[in-house]
């Protein structure tokens, strides 16, 4: 049998060129570990990331204080914490304000990797229509990679984007109202 052989350095000159966007999205846990693996392997490769997070609250993750004390990497959130009341003011600000940081960054196309954290999860709460994220997409630069995480992605959006992976939840240990871990949830 023959042997094959892959030429890596052409495989990595042609996936160079184009930016990719990839969601990640469903209501499964590790979306936002998803996203920050993918910025982590982009700083260890001296790439600029840019992280915005949306809806999550005030509070100082670990993944926060570990991203931040790296270099090449911007982080930050636009929350205001946990939506429990979908037509809250205070959450759509937030969430708008976070739109218009995303907007310029696109725009000023200083970074290799864009991560918009739960964005996606805006869509299912209301606080951003499907047609927002399609125009928010058609302003990313060509170069550059994209990730969007949340928990709802649709079917437009999945054909806009490279790759889409939908995290299925089996079952959560919250369902048994435990509660997060520190370590290993936040």
């Amino acid at each position: 049998m023959p042997k094959l052989r892959c030429n890596n350095r052409l495989q990595l000159t042609n996936m160079g060129k184009k930016g990719q966007t990839i969601i990640f999205y469903g209501h499964g846990k590790g979306k936002t570990s998803a996203a920050i693996g993918t910025a982590i392997r982009s700083i260890q490769a001296g790439r600029k990331v840019a992280f915005l997070q949306f809806i999550k609250g005030n509070w100082i993750t670990n993944e926060e204080k570990f991203l931040s004390r790296q270099d090449n990497i911007k982080f930050v959130k636009f929350g205001a914490g946990f939506v429990r009341n979908k037509k809250s003011i205070k959450h759509k600000k937030a969430f708008l304000k976070g739109i218009g940081r995303a907007v310029e960054i696109l725009e000023n196309n200083k970074y290799d990797l864009v991560v918009l954290d739960e964005i996606l999860t805006g869509l299912e709460l209301g606080l951003i229509s499907s047609r927002e994220i399609e125009l928010l997409l058609s302003k990313k630069p060509l170069a550059l990679d994209l990730v969007l995480t949340g928990r709802k992605a649709t079917k437009k959006i999945v054909e806009l984007s490279d790759t889409a992976s939908e995290i299925k939840k089996i079952k959560h240990i919250f369902d048994n109202k435990v509660l997060a871990k520190k370590g290993l949830d936040f």
